[in-house]
């Protein structure tokens, strides 16, 4: 089994009302997709596909792997894969069918799906959906 973490990161963030757009907002000093990014990648996945739309974030994730690779040396990152999805407005399920049909052209038998914009959501809680049983498996959070 090869386990792919699939980051939604391809809205438009419509309701953020900011110049600024929300995955590149600061939390603590990074950027909001920056904490959602290095939370997959820490987790046990074998490569991290991430949807994206107009803003590829190419320097945020040149900035969580040169971050990871310096806090844990010799640890080989999973790859990060974009996937842009040229229709986005249309809705999440046109990103998660756009990374998802990714994940299994690139032989995943199983993902774990998160948003771009859930910087709490450590990788605790995507390596413990990564292996539940059964068929579909949601984190939850008291």
């Amino acid at each position: 089994m090869t386990l792919v973490a699939i980051v939604l990161a391809a809205g438009n963030g419509e309701r953020f009302k900011h110049d600024l757009h929300k995955l590149r907002a600061t939390l603590s000093g990074r950027p909001v997709l920056d904490w959602s990014l290095s939370s997959a990648l820490r987790s046990s996945v074998d490569e991290v596909i991430m949807a994206v739309s107009d803003d590829d974030f190419g320097d945020i994730v040149d900035d969580v792997t040169l971050r990871l690779a310096d806090e844990q040396p010799g640890r080989v990152l999973p790859t990060i894969t974009t996937v842009e999805v040229t229709d986005a407005a249309s809705g999440q399920s046109r990103s998660i069918q756009a990374a998802l049909e990714r994940a299994k052209s690139g032989g995943h038998t199983s993902a774990v799906i998160g948003l771009g914009d859930q910087p709490l959501t450590g990788d605790r809680a995507w390596s413990l959906v990564a292996v539940a049983e059964g068929p579909i498996a949601m984190a939850s959070f008291s």
